[in-house]
């Protein structure tokens, strides 16, 4: 599984159930050096049709918080 194949799925709860108080909020977390940069991130969330807010966790300081250890990662 790759983020191709949740961000369809994250974008439909974020459509359907937003007005109900869904907050959706994308965590990119870096696997490889060039991904860490800010403009990269942004052509790829527009890209990807993401409308909910993503940040960057460029340091994994998100990551280790929540014991994340693989790509992608749910966390609800």
């Amino acid at each position: 599984m790759n983020c191709r194949n949740v961000i369809p799925q994250l974008r439909v709860w974020n459509e359907k159930f937003e007005k109900e108080g869904l907050t959706i909020v994308g965590v990119h977390t870096p696997e490889f050096l060039w991904e860490k940069s800010y403009e990269k991130v942004v052509a790829a969330s527009q890209q990807l049709g993401v409308r909910y807010p993503v940040v960057q966790d460029n340091d994994f300081a998100i990551w280790k918080r929540f014991g994340i250890w693989a790509w992608p990662t749910a966390v609800l």
